[in-house]
């Protein structure tokens, strides 16, 4: 539905502006098509995160998300639907994951440099040889920066959720970084 929604968009679009090349009009429907899935799916967590009065969880975990995944890359599903219950499930289970599991004085430190090693072995999981190197260490600047800001007083009580959500994180990159591994020996 959203593919085709996308599709019929970038179509009127090179109807009205015929100046664009067929390439740049599928650019143009990927483009669509991941903002109108990113939308609904947005859409339907703050909805679920508001009907549970746990918009400050929807909040932390989305802002970790937003500057790091990018970047790092991650597991993926081949169906808006799936990807959608696969978002779904992960904010859930980092928000479980601060509600029902609590920290020891050491387990932030360790979880956060297990992170930290996880994306430098694996980050970014699509490699480009030419910005690999560059996109590691700037993953690992924006994940330090993320959690020096949660180590500030006004954000301190939600170090906890962010550190969780930056290891779920970091499993996603490991899970997809082993799998493409493992594709690689079987070519």
């Amino acid at each position: 539905m959203i593919y085709k929604i996308a599709l019929r968009l970038s179509q009127t679009i090179g109807r009205h502006t015929p100046h664009f090349t067929p390439k740049e009009l599928d650019r143009m429907r990927y483009a669509i098509e991941a903002f109108l899935s990113e939308s609904i799916k947005g859409a339907f967590l703050l909805f679920a995160f508001f009907l549970l009065n746990k918009m400050d969880a929807f909040i932390v975990i989305t802002l970790t998300i937003i500057p790091i995944k990018p970047l790092i890359g991650g597991i993926h599903f081949k169906s808006h639907m799936r990807c959608a219950a696969g978002t779904f499930l992960f904010y859930v289970l980092c928000y479980a994951s601060d509600a029902y599991i609590s920290p020891h004085s050491f387990s932030i430190p360790v979880l956060y440099a297990i992170t930290l090693v996880i994306i430098y072995a694996y980050a970014p999981l699509k490699r480009q040889k030419e910005d690999s190197n560059h996109i590691k260490w700037l993953s690992i600047a924006s994940s330090a920066l993320l959690f020096s800001i949660f180590l500030l007083p006004w954000f301190r009580h939600f170090l906890w959720l962010h550190s969780m959500t930056q290891f779920s994180l970091s499993a996603q990159l490991l899970i997809g970084g082993l799998f493409n591994e493992k594709q690689k020996k079987c070519v």
